[in-house]
């Protein structure tokens, strides 16, 4: 966490010199080489935060199994409180040959 907030700090500063001071005197050409030294060092703090929250796989697939099951059940809780069945007479109709078989 702390090395995401030092990461976030030092893109926060890089770009606040290059638009407070847009016009920066270098030695490589002025307002380009400042722009490219923005674009060069955003590119490589957003690498190194790719590489610093990168989950493992087999955590990331527990992860979502984890949570797919705690929302199959979280629906399941609520149809159990929330939904009230209702009664009803139930009629099977059953052939009589199946009731009273005849056996020559």
């Amino acid at each position: 966490m702390v090395e995401v907030m030092s990461v976030i700090w030092r893109l926060y500063v890089s770009t606040r010199t290059v638009l407070l001071f847009p016009s920066m005197p270098s030695s490589r050409g002025g307002e380009k080489s400042a722009r490219l030294a923005l674009a060069h060092e955003v590119l490589h703090i957003l690498q190194h935060v790719q590489k610093v929250s990168r989950m493992p796989t087999l955590f990331r697939f527990l992860f979502f199994c984890v949570t797919a099951a705690a929302a199959v059940y979280g629906l399941m809780f609520a149809l159990v409180v929330f939904v009230e069945p209702r009664e009803r007479d139930v009629v099977v109709r059953i052939p009589s040959e199946r009731v009273n078989p005849q056996n020559p």
